[in-house]
């Protein structure tokens, strides 16, 4: 799953980003998280309802994000929203962020 994380950070990400992030992604040090899927909407980046707003400094994001693997123990999380302008953009976040939430998900199992 660190991956998915991995991909997006070493092809678009900052150099800061990539010595920062790659290194313990990679070792397993930290664990990272993909944040696409939403409550509503599924895996349909078109459908995606979460907002990345532009602020003094950076973005402020509003939305929510479901079924993502390895969320309540990430450490990394890559999260997907739409700009102002109604573009795609990857983000990256850490655990402990103000506003940032990834409670487990329990009697998940398809199986009966």
């Amino acid at each position: 799953q660190s991956s998915l994380v991995m991909v997006p950070i070493n092809e678009f990400g900052t150099e800061a980003q990539k010595q920062k992030y790659l290194p313990k992604l990679a070792s397993g040090e930290w664990i990272g998280c993909f944040g696409l899927t939403e409550p509503n909407h599924g895996s349909d980046p078109g459908a995606m309802i979460t907002r990345a707003r532009s602020v003094d400094g950076g973005y402020s994001l509003t939305g929510s994000k479901m079924w993502i693997t390895n969320s309540p123990i990430a450490d990394v999380f890559v999260v997907w929203a739409k700009d102002d302008e109604g573009d795609i953009r990857g983000f990256v976040l850490e655990k402990g962020w103000k506003g940032l939430s990834a409670p487990a998900i329990h009697g998940k199992v398809g199986l009966r």
